[in-house]
């Protein structure tokens, strides 16, 4: 196992930690990225992308204080300046987004509409001067001392796919108490769309919104287009709707920062990745009409009125389930000294990686404003992650890290560059090793991960999160016998711990692998099946047969032994599954056939007219005329009998 930075993780040099479950190192797992597109420079400075999505096979990325300009970058990473909202907004209504806020001004997201082919609309979540008239506005909740600039969520319309910028039309205004946590992403789901906003609130131990009857702290879902005089509508089946207790258009409530939103296009499951306070990032697979419990919980603990990092928390209470709320399915708590407030960590996700790619299966995230630290989990831990109940039922999917490997030239002839971390990609574009790193992430067309950041203005692919050529895959088959007593608890989650080490080793998702178990004595024997790119093939075999403790990797020998390994002969390694027996009776069932047709092609053509026939043939020959004239039409010289050949 490769022994790095991460390794060091679970060690007290770096200080508190309120989670005290260390992160964990797969072996045979690494990330490879490629720089993939670089918008141009604005003012002079790298364009600071803030946000990206995917459209008709189209990347589009958005910048914030840069400009506040979205781009279209096409399948060969040109970028092509698309609509700039900024002055469009000047345009429209006199007023400007606002940019003050070196951290939340600017363009904060954008969303186009699924029916975008026919109704031509987008739209765009920022932060927008307040107006001097605001009685004049439709607010969906609004401040008593309200901040200088609101959240909105403004509609646009492009006529044969270019942008009306007089097309302004404000679909949703929220005012904010302070200038912090305001409106984050936005994104469809069927013709829903979902709104992330954060709890208005500033200083690290002052409780923020989440619970109150307003916008703040909570995510929103509406049908954002017209419904005649109405700016928007609000699905029947809103959990709130009807109820005084929380706003119609509010979908989940108890969130302090919901950074990004992105859906599962498999289940639909909602994946939100909610920056924390002091203590504890948290990743939430989002239920409707939940409560996620801020500012009373942060991550799985108390959260406290006063206090900083481990201060500022304290266990639940032994009686918690009786409040309702929902826990996070993953969590990475912050590193610091005891007491520390806010220590420059904070969390971005991506979109669950679900394509068959050697990637698939998990669920990306990032410490993003310092270190750019990449996380995963995968998808399926964080389903099973138990986010109710009682204090001592409440479960987190693990979370892992892995090497990266940078190809810095994209050149695959010269070596990648390996990193611990995304922000050491970004410092190295750059050259400033004291340079933020300022992640953000996005999912293309065939499912396929991008990162970006707003300090090198780039847009980066993770290349083993592609899609591989079926016509390149080959089939592995094999068995592993372990010896263990098939039925003892010592073997249980056996299958999903080897499906996943093969799946890693071969680099390939799980999906690739296929595991059937079968008790003999006792001895656990595992079929296996693994797809894989064909020249990979023999490499794999060899190192699975000869080094089985490294392939297999530690956390599955440490539970359940080095197995002996039979792998089929590389004959048989095809998709069909033919077999080498069949293979050798089609061969000679060819060979006999051809050895007969060639004979019947002699009697009938090699001889000359005068050559007699032996007599043992000839009566061979006149039995197959006799009886081609019973099925014929009884005529005889009709029927070939004038040059006496078999017909």
């Amino acid at each position: 196992m490769r022994l790095s930075l991460f390794t060091l993780l679970p060690l007290v040099a770096f200080g508190a930690n309120p989670v005290t479950r260390p992160i964990q190192i797969e072996p045979n797992v690494e990330i490879h990225v490629r720089k993939f597109a670089e918008l141009p420079l604005y003012e002079g400075e790298p364009s600071r992308i803030n946000s990206i999505s995917e459209h008709n096979g189209d990347i589009y990325v958005s910048t914030d204080r840069s400009g506040s300009l979205m781009y279209k970058i096409d399948s060969s990473g040109n970028p092509t300046l698309w609509f700039d909202v900024a002055n469009a907004v000047i345009t429209s209504v006199n007023r400007s987004i606002d940019t003050t806020d070196f951290v939340h001004g600017g363009l904060r997201g954008f969303a186009i509409h699924p029916d975008f082919a026919n109704n031509g609309k987008f739209y765009t979540s920022f932060m927008e001067t307040r107006p001097s008239d605001p009685q004049n506005f439709n607010y969906l909740s609004d401040s008593a001392s309200p901040s200088s600039a609101d959240s909105v969520v403004v509609e646009w319309t492009a006529v044969n796919g270019v942008p009306d910028p007089t097309s302004y039309r404000q679909v949703i205004r929220i005012g904010m108490p302070v200038y912090d946590h305001p409106i984050k992403q936005i994104v469809f789901y069927g013709n829903y769309l979902y709104i992330g906003h954060g709890d208005g609130s500033v200083d690290s131990t002052i409780v923020g919104g989440g619970q109150g009857n307003d916008a703040l702290g909570k995510i929103l879902r509406i049908d954002p287009l017209q419904d005649g005089s109405n700016p928007y509508s609000i699905p029947p089946d809103n959990p709130f709707v009807g109820d005084s207790t929380y706003l119609d258009e509010i979908y989940a409530v108890g969130f302090n920062n919901p950074h990004t939103l992105c859906f599962s296009h498999i289940t639909g499951d909602l994946f939100v990745a909610e920056a924390a306070r002091d203590n504890v990032e948290e990743i939430n697979i989002v239920k409707s009409g939940k409560n996620y419990g801020w500012p009373l919980r942060e991550g799985p603990f108390l959260h406290l009125d006063v206090g900083g990092l481990i201060t500022g928390i304290a266990p639940l209470p032994a009686n918690d389930s009786d409040y309702g709320f929902t826990y996070p399915n993953a969590v990475v708590g912050h590193e610091g000294q005891v007491g520390d407030g806010y220590v420059g960590q904070a969390i971005a996700g991506g979109c669950p990686l679900e394509n068959g790619s050697p990637l698939s299966g998990r669920y990306f995230y990032s410490d993003f404003p310092l270190t750019g630290k990449l996380y995963y989990s995968y998808t399926a831990d964080l389903k099973v992650a138990v986010t109710e109940g009682n204090p001592d039922q409440l479960t987190q999917a693990f979370t892992y890290q892995s090497p990266i490997f940078y190809d810095q030239d994209n050149d695959e002839a010269t070596p990648p560059l390996e990193f611990d971390d995304l922000g050491s990609i970004v410092k190295y574009d750059i050259n400033n090793q004291n340079s933020r790193a300022d992640i953000r992430f996005g999912r293309g067309a065939d499912g396929e991960m991008y990162f970006s950041s707003k300090k090198s203005g780039a847009l980066y692919l993770v290349t083993n999160s592609v899609v591989p050529d079926p016509a390149s895959q080959s089939t592995l088959r094999g068995e592993l016998v372990f010896s263990l007593p098939c039925n003892s608890p010592s073997a249980n989650g056996i299958e999903k711990a080897v499906r996943r080490a093969l799946a890693n080793a071969a680099s390939v998702s799980e999906d690739s692998v296929t595991i059937v178990r079968k008790c003999v004595g006792d001895e656990v024997v595992l079929d296996f099946t693994a797809t894989m790119d064909s020249t990979e093939v023999s490499t794999f075999r060899a190192s699975l047969q000869s080094s089985t403790a490294n392939t297999l990797g530690s956390i599955v020998v440490s539970e359940y032994g080095i197995p002996e390994v039979k792998i089929e002969d590389e004959s048989d390694d095809n998709d069909e599954g033919f077999s080498t027996v069949f293979v050798i009776i089609t061969v000679v069932c060819a060979v006999v056939l051809t050895i007969i047709v060639a004979l019947i092609i002699y009697l009938s053509f090699g001889r000359d007219k005068g050559e007699k026939i032996p007599a043992q043939e000839l009566s061979v020959m006149t039995d197959h005329k006799r009886k081609s004239d019973e099925v014929g039409d009884g005529t005889g010289a009709e029927n070939g009998a004038d040059n006496g050949h078999v017909v």
